[in-house]
């Protein structure tokens, strides 16, 4: 691999881990992870795999990019982007649905392209899962020194430190599985889950604060780390399957059927009126007599293939839903999206919001915008945290502009 010229400078020893040393620097005002071996074959054996893995596997979304390799003062570096923090920082800070919807979901999508690309992880724990928590939460996976290509033949090591290897080790894809389903009990329960889990009979009722977890990511960690690899989950499709198959019975999105469902959308558009602080005159000009001027909008937008108009259900009832559309100038808008008060917290936000993204991403759209009430805290933190960024301007008094790039 090419070995980068460009000079380092401000090289500021981090920290020396088991089995390499990592540096911070920065190049053209930009800063840095280095990193290298120790003075022993094991380490100059995960340097090397690092390097095999990612030239082999190539670019994958949520793996921390390996960007060159340098050479300062006869030793050999590793350079990573710097993403300061790691998942330790969130053990018993994360809801159940952020653990779900923003690190389970998105670290089982990049663990199937690890698989896919002929690779097992190996090693993953808290610490090897880099979080960028400056706009929501993003993770993404890092240290490939362990990393073996499927099939081959590794001698096995019992016992880990970080408890996230089973006592079975196979170097299969099924070990990646398990070590996430311990890393999703960290984060929820805390890091000792031999302990508090396996050694305390894999019973939840034995942990209060389970009450508060959702079901489904007790379930998932139960088959994850089963004893017994048979009752695991067979690979990532697996899993994803599982976990899909249960949020899609809670929680599914739909097209509007406007002969069935107008009354509905006309309650919701009253009631966002109503929690944007805006005016009954303003409705009532909004919908149009008995709501006509809303339902022929609805209904043109319905035959269009750049607009999307989707509700959510919750089993049989429907929760929430959301409008939107792919402006002459080629960016998105999403002029409405709402949840039911009762039904909010539980994921739904999530799901309408990856499923307009979606519609967006398959239209070849690249930037969406929405507006949200100033005074609208809630639906704030929550567009920052999935990653929208503010605007400066908005032709609306009263609103913040929001703009993502997908």
């Amino acid at each position: 691999m090419r070995k980068m010229e460009t000079k380092y400078s401000s090289i500021s020893p981090l920290r020396e881990l088991r089995f390499s040393s990592v540096c911070t620097a920065e190049s053209s005002g930009k800063k840095y992870f280095l990193k290298s071996s120790l003075d022993s074959e094991t380490s100059r054996e995960h340097f090397l795999n690092e390097i095999n893995f990612h030239k082999k596997a190539g670019a994958i979304k949520r793996v921390v990019p390996l960007l060159d390799t340098c050479e300062i003062s006869g030793q050999d570096f590793l350079v990573y982007p710097f993403i300061e923090k790691d998942l330790l920082e969130l053990v018993g800070k994360v809801s159940s649905q952020e653990v779900l919807f923003d690190i389970l979901m998105p670290l089982l999508d990049c663990l199937e392209s690890v698989h896919l690309s002929g690779f097992v992880h190996a090693d993953i724990k808290l610490e090897n899962i880099r979080l960028d928590d400056a706009k929501g939460i993003k993770v993404f996976l890092s240290d490939f020194g362990r990393a073996v290509e499927v099939g081959s033949f590794v001698p096995h090591q019992i016992g880990s430190l970080s408890q996230h290897i089973p006592p079975d080790t196979v170097l299969t894809p099924q070990l990646d599985l398990y070590s996430i389903g311990v890393a999703t009990f960290q984060l929820l329960f805390g890091l000792d889950f031999i302990k508090k889990f396996q050694m305390a009979g894999r019973k939840f009722q034995l942990l209060p604060e389970s009450q508060e977890v959702d079901p489904l990511l007790l379930r998932f960690i139960e088959i994850a780390t089963e004893s017994s690899a048979v009752n695991r989950f067979k690979d990532v499709a697996h899993a994803r399957s599982f976990l899909k198959n249960e949020i899609d019975s809670r929680l599914s999105v739909e097209k509007y059927n406007l002969d069935r469902y107008f009354e509905f959308y006309l309650e919701c558009m009253r009631d966002i009126f109503i929690e944007s602080q805006r005016s009954t005159a303003d409705y009532e000009q909004f919908i149009g007599p008995w709501g006509e001027k809303y339902y022929h909008r609805l209904k043109k937008w319905n035959g269009l293939s750049t607009a999307a108009l989707l509700h959510l259900k919750a089993g049989n009832d429907l929760v929430g839903i959301c409008e939107a559309t792919i402006r002459e100038n080629g960016t998105g808008l999403i002029s409405s999206i709402y949840l039911r008060p009762q039904f909010r917290g539980q994921g739904g936000a999530q799901i309408l919001e990856r499923a307009i993204i979606e519609f967006f991403s398959n239209n070849g759209v690249f930037e969406v915008h929405l507006n949200v009430t100033e005074t609208n805290e809630r639906a704030i933190a929550f567009y920052r945290k999935q990653g929208w960024e503010f605007v400066t301007s908005t032709q609306y008094p009263g609103a913040i502009q929001f703009v993502k790039k997908i």
